[in-house]
């Protein structure tokens, strides 16, 4: 949402999360993101719930790591799931010990 919003011009870029909360208007002009939503399910992706369990998770690796919430869910949801590979341009999740993160610059493009 915040790319199309950018790329589409509704807002500028820098805190568009904050200024989309403040558009409604905006938000209901994007429709990317709809299409790339509706496409999970054929990419093999899967989506799993958030239990009491996995907030409680999330709250230790976010005291112990300094993790923003978000962050720590997601790494509670792989933690309980056996998951420990993580792709993400996030360098800050390097920190964490239960996962293994790859960033795009890891990758070899040449082949």
């Amino acid at each position: 949402m915040m790319i199309e919003a950018v790329e589409r011009r509704l807002v500028a870029a820098g805190n568009v999360a904050r200024k989309l909360g403040r558009r409604p208007d905006v938000v209901r002009q994007l429709a990317i993101h709809d299409a790339s939503i509706q496409a999970i399910p054929t990419m093999g992706i899967e989506i799993v719930a958030g239990t009491e369990a996995t907030m409680r998770l999330g709250l230790r690796h976010q005291s112990r790591y300094g993790l923003l919430t978000n962050d720590s869910l997601i790494v509670a949801s792989m933690q309980q799931r056996g998951v420990r590979l993580l792709a993400t341009a996030d360098r800050r999740l390097a920190v964490v010990d239960e996962v293994e993160i790859r960033v795009p610059a890891d990758l070899d493009l040449r082949s």
